[in-house]
């Protein structure tokens, strides 16, 4: 790694003593230099930047001020804390409390830490619940799951702000008769109900029950059903068809689970679970028994085998 960006730099400035100012720079304040020069090589936006940053780095001795340099840039990206804030309490659902994610109490995160923020749309998709379907990604979460796939919107202020521009665009998209409705992922979508419960009510209103709706969410039932959780919550679960709850728990990582990642994670029927006041799975649940690719091998030389 010191070596290359000891190239990098080279390319950057053509100069032989700079180039190993900076190799001998990385062996005692890699973090920082290597910041910068990975910025250069991977945004061509910040050549001007490393341009200026670059020499002034250089006059700074190598030592204990390095360390310092290194620890403040260190600070901008600190270490996620992740709690348990219900400690002792039971019955919270599969694999509840975690310590590879926070725990909240009944009704301590709600729709008043969202901006009404989307991550993202994506239209036409087979990977976010049955059928082809459109998915909308909301902003925000504080599970902070290790190992999450979305860290990178767990920040309430990421993406745009949802307007009627999008909206039309949803609502145009699921009335093609070959979509079969919407998912709601993030982010966390019951923590950005002040968006996603107008929307799902317009849906109802339009399309009744022939779109279905999909939720992913680091809740689990048993949470959401707790007393004292906030009731738009519920007021969200009752549009939903299909909710995939549970926090990611890295240790669970399973590859051949359907619409999961991991296996304390469930497939949720919601108005059976609500109607009988536990939860029922999703009926046409089906997890892979082995890989695909393995399946797809093993098919392929006997077949091969056979033929010649």
């Amino acid at each position: 790694m010191e070596t290359d960006i000891g190239i990098a730099v080279a390319v950057l400035y053509p100069d032989d003593d700079i180039a190993d100012r900076c190799y001998s720079w990385t062996v005692t304040g890699k973090l920082l230099v290597g910041y910068f020069c990975v910025k250069f090589l991977r945004l061509n936006e910040l050549v001007v930047k490393v341009n200026v940053i670059l020499p002034a780095l250089f006059q700074l001795p190598c030592g204990q001020q390095a360390i310092q340099e290194q620890r403040m840039v260190s600070s901008a990206d600190p270490a996620v804390s992740r709690r348990d804030f219900a400690a002792g309490e039971t019955g919270r659902g599969p694999f509840i409390p975690t310590n590879r994610a926070s725990n909240p109490r009944a009704g301590q995160w709600t729709n008043a830490m969202s901006h009404n923020m989307i991550a993202d749309y994506k239209r036409f998709l087979m990977t976010d619940g049955e059928g082809i379907r459109c998915s909308l990604y909301v902003s925000g979460c504080p599970f902070h799951c290790e190992g999450c796939y979305n860290s990178s919107i767990w920040d309430f202020r990421a993406g745009h702000e949802y307007n009627d521009r999008l909206e039309a665009q949803i609502m145009a998209d699921l009335s093609l008769p070959y979509v079969q409705g919407i998912t709601f992922l993030g982010g966390e979508p019951l923590l950005n109900t002040g968006v996603l419960l107008p929307l799902s009510r317009k849906i109802r209103e339009r399309f009744g029950r022939t779109k279905d709706i999909w939720c992913w969410t680091g809740y689990t039932w048993e949470e959401l059903m707790r007393e004292g959780e906030s009731p738009d919550k519920r007021e969200l679960l009752e549009q939903i068809d299909i909710l995939v709850d549970g926090r990611y728990i890295k240790d669970l990582h399973d590859s051949l689970l359907q619409f999961r990642g991991s296996s304390n994670q469930r497939i949720i029927d919601v108005p059976k679970s609500l109607e009988s006041g536990q939860v029922v799975l999703w009926s046409k649940l089906h997890d892979q028994t082995r890989f695909i690719p393995e399946i797809y091998g093993k098919d392929r030389a006997a077949g091969e085998g056979a033929a010649s």
